[in-house]
């Protein structure tokens, strides 16, 4: 992989994290209604896992390509 394509991959978050939030959120609802309360909380703190890291993820990039190419903000 060149360099040039890991630059143009740091910038642009993955979706499957978003993914990855969506589908615990709906395992955490299911098992919450089923009566697994412990299940269904370990499932939400991975969705919102998942979301501070797309978060960060999405922050740092913005960050990234707001600087020139000397590295100055």
């Amino acid at each position: 992989m060149s360099q040039v394509d890991r630059a143009a991959e740091s910038r642009h978050p993955s979706i499957l994290l978003l993914f990855n939030a969506m589908m615990f959120s709906i395992i955490a609802f299911t098992n919450y209604r089923r009566g697994e309360v412990l299940v269904a909380v370990v499932c939400w703190a991975i969705a919102v896992l998942s979301l501070v890291v797309y978060a960060s993820m999405v922050s740092k990039a913005r960050s990234v390509s707001t600087e020139d190419p000397a590295g100055r903000p």
